[in-house]
């Protein structure tokens, strides 16, 4: 079908065995770019060959690996942040309080779902905890490590206390900025997570632009809704972090290992590496 759309292979026998393993749909999404029109989809651009769309593929599943592994960190470290912080402030069950939150219902249904987690759980921390109290729940800071990092935003989110500063302060951002990325990194952590296309994607969930920061940012303003702005927000938080983080070489290291890869369709403006942020 392909080939009758006009698809170069040079190696039939590897791409049939590639298909056996990776669905077509999956790979579709490398190459639909390729077709004279991305609607009808019934003929492919003059040379295009299937091993361009794997080598695509293969930087895309690099790239997701990399990516996930980071967002990981800022999210074990605000994870930490929101425990330590409110804990110190207002105790071991700081979610009972509503004077802390913006909406009450908000919180009453994530405290709820606090409550399903720890029913369900498995984990060895907590079948020790139900051996020996009889409470609903345990304490913020074990109760909170078992929440996924879409809830843990919009925990954040709906703080409201003078902590929520002194948390965002911690990164060198607003409060509006961290809630927002914070947000969209949970979105893109879920793509990669799902093995869905991320080098080329358009980032539904777009993050906030940060125009002024004491820390080392971006010079030039560019699109927030491509990979390469979430790239530098995950450099951004790192700084913090991990400031001995080897993230920006592997980066370089993917790019240079597939220069086939078009990174302009991911963001990357010409000359990048001259931002402070990206300089190696």
């Amino acid at each position: 079908m392909l080939k009758e759309r006009g698809m170069i292979f040079s190696n039939e026998k590897k791409a049939n065995f590639l298909f056996e393993n990776i669905s077509y749909y999956r790979l579709s999404g490398y190459w639909f770019e390729e077709y004279l029109d991305i609607q009808e989809k019934t003929c492919f651009k003059d040379n295009t060959l299937f091993e361009d769309a794997f080598e695509r593929y293969c930087f895309d599943k690099e790239l997701r690996k990399l990516v996930f592994s980071e967002i990981e960190k800022i999210e074990v470290s605000i994870r930490a942040q929101i425990i330590n912080v409110m804990s110190l402030a207002y105790g071991p069950y700081w979610i009972d309080n509503n004077t802390l939150f913006v909406d009450e219902l908000e919180r009453r249904d994530f405290k709820q779902s606090l409550i399903d987690t720890f029913i369900k759980s498995d984990e060895l921390f907590i079948r020790s905890f139900k051996e020996k109290y009889s409470n609903d729940l345990p304490p913020s800071w074990e109760i909170l490590e078992l929440i996924s990092f879409g809830k843990l935003s919009k925990l954040y989110r709906n703080i409201q206390c003078a902590e929520k500063a002194i948390i965002s302060n911690y990164y060198g951002l607003p409060e509006y900025v961290l809630v927002k990325w914070l947000h969209s990194l949970a979105y893109v952590r879920n793509i990669c997570a799902h093995h869905t296309r991320l080098w080329n994607r358009h980032i539904s969930i777009s993050p906030i632009l940060l125009r002024h920061s004491k820390r080392t940012w971006l010079k030039e303003q560019v699109n927030n809704n491509r990979i390469y702005f979430s790239l530098s927000i995950i450099l951004f938080f790192l700084q913090t972090i991990n400031p001995n983080s080897s993230f920006k070489l592997k980066i370089y290291k993917i790019i240079e290992n597939y220069p086939k890869i078009n990174i302009i369709k991911m963001g990357f403006p010409i000359n990048f590496e001259k931002e402070v942020l990206w300089k190696r």
